[in-house]
């Protein structure tokens, strides 16, 4: 499971790298070149990034679903059963506390 993580994060310095810089450079490319029109380039370039965003949502949730299931493997506990436990042990201690001083009014 921690390769998976490692993979997702290694795809993502990935994606990361390609910047707006350099898919400007490429589409540039493509117009000095003649196979792309220079308004089709700006549209590309802009379609980028408009969905970078929304890549890189998706890689962050991807990454999230592979920590949580890498930790939920090494039976890790998760916040929310801590607190549950901590307001347990309150629960119990108030009770101790009445039961060991009965004439003690809490």
């Amino acid at each position: 499971m921690l390769n998976t993580v490692r993979m997702l994060l290694l795809g993502a310095a990935g994606a990361i790298e390609l910047t707006e810089e350099k898919v400007r450079a490429i589409a540039d490319d493509f117009v000095r070149r003649g196979e792309l029109a220079a308004d089709e380039a700006r549209e590309l370039t802009a379609q980028w990034v408009r969905g970078r965003a929304t890549r890189r949502d998706e890689l962050d949730d991807r990454i999230r679903e592979a920590v949580v299931d890498a930790l939920g493997q090494a039976n890790v506990a998760s916040q929310a059963s801590v607190v549950d436990l901590e307001r347990r042990i309150a629960a119990i201690e108030h009770a101790f506390a009445r039961v060991a001083a009965p004439g003690d009014e809490r």
